[in-house]
């Protein structure tokens, strides 16, 4: 599991170089694709994305402090939106939590091949 708070930092996700684009395109999207407002909307306000890796198990979330472990939890129940970022046979699934009334969000991108997650839940919301 990787905790990102800054967008520049999705470059250091351990995730294929596609979908690194396709999500840096989906995050900067609200920004007219400015990586520039992107990122000045991420320092200001407390926004995450975290990426649970194909290996990570449920007891890894249950590590986790309380308020990142709700996040997780409310990302997979209730989702104000879930895409699917898929590129050379891998798929991601991108659900997003608003957080505040600024806007600031709360990303989780999961591998579609992590076996311990129920991706049933994201699926039925897919946009």
């Amino acid at each position: 599991m990787k905790v990102i708070k800054q967008i520049e930092a999705i470059s250091n996700l351990p995730i294929p170089d596609e979908i690194q684009s396709q999500l840096h395109a989906h995050l900067t999207l609200p920004f007219n694709n400015s990586g520039t407002d992107a990122q000045k909307f991420w320092h200001e306000y407390p926004i995450q994305l975290v990426l649970i890796e194909p290996s990570d198990t449920i007891d890894l979330i249950h590590q986790q402090n309380e308020e990142l472990h709700r996040l997780i939890h409310d990302a997979f129940i209730a989702p104000e939106y879930v895409i699917s970022i898929a590129s050379g046979g891998e798929t991601y699934l991108l659900a997003m939590l608003i957080t505040s009334d600024e806007g600031a969000g709360f990303y989780l991108l999961v591998s579609t091949t992590n076996d311990a997650f129920p991706m049933f839940q994201l699926t039925n919301q897919l946009d």
